[in-house]
């Protein structure tokens, strides 16, 4: 847990080199570089292959070489990566955070070989213990919060949550929910805390919460979430479409 807390206390600005170590040692399957224009294409015609990982050409821990610098336009990116056509969408900030200039070449500095050396061995050491997690057939993920919509009517969690929750709990993950869910789920759980909320736990552990409505999710999410693979299951294409 020391060593995961090392790496996760790198900044924004950092986050590249795991980026960088992440593609080098193969964690990320559709991708073994940083994303040129012609990769990038390949994420905006399948929105399977998910978030392409990019290069702002000013992150000075790689030499970058200009002849190969590449723009990407935001209002593309955000149409064919998140489908949708809100400007002002938060999580493309963080994207972008750093400008719209990407490198497709480039060479790692050499003062920064011995952090990568240290990120390489952790990836190398988590893809051993999720190979052994695979063969035990233990749940592999991290969660934070996830919440079923309450809609007035308890029937849902009830019908739903038992199952889904019971499941979990089977193959060994930990349950935290609120009041609502504590009530109606009939096996171990425990009660969750304002903390639980926004915890990204690094373990078989799960928060859930309930909500009375669509509006009430999103503004959980928005205020709890990290703006990345947050989802919903519905059948209506409206809620789809708000979410």
């Amino acid at each position: 847990m020391e060593k995961i807390n090392k790496v996760f206390s790198l900044t924004n600005y950092e986050r590249y080199l795991i980026d960088y170590s992440n593609l080098k040692t193969g964690i990320i399957s559709n991708q073994d570089k940083f994303a040129d224009k012609e990769k990038l294409q390949e994420f905006y015609k399948n929105i399977f292959l998910g978030f392409p990982l990019t290069l702002p050409s000013n992150v000075n821990y790689f030499q970058n070489f200009k002849i190969n610098e590449f723009k990407i336009s935001k209002k593309i990116y955000l149409r064919s990566i998140y489908r949708i056509k809100k400007n002002n969408y938060k999580p493309l900030n963080k994207i972008f955070i750093y400008g719209n200039k990407m490198s497709s070449q480039y060479i790692l500095k050499k003062k920064y070989f011995n952090i990568i050396k240290k990120i390489d061995k952790f990836n190398l050491d988590l893809k051993r213990f999720i190979f052994k997690l695979k063969k035990k057939r233990k749940i592999i993920g991290a969660f934070q919060t996830r919440n079923i919509p309450h809609l007035g009517h308890e029937k849902i969690i009830k019908k739903f949550g038992n199952s889904i929750l019971r499941s979990l709990e089977n193959d060994g993950c930990k349950i935290i929910g609120d009041n609502i869910i504590r009530k109606f789920y009939s096996g171990k759980i425990q009660k969750a805390s304002i903390r639980d909320w926004s915890k990204e736990y690094l373990s078989s552990i799960v928060s859930v919460k309930s909500v009375k409505s669509l509006d009430e999710a999103i503004k959980h999410i928005n205020k709890y979430g990290t703006m990345h693979t947050d989802c919903i299951i519905t059948n209506n294409k409206k809620s789809a479409k708000n979410f």
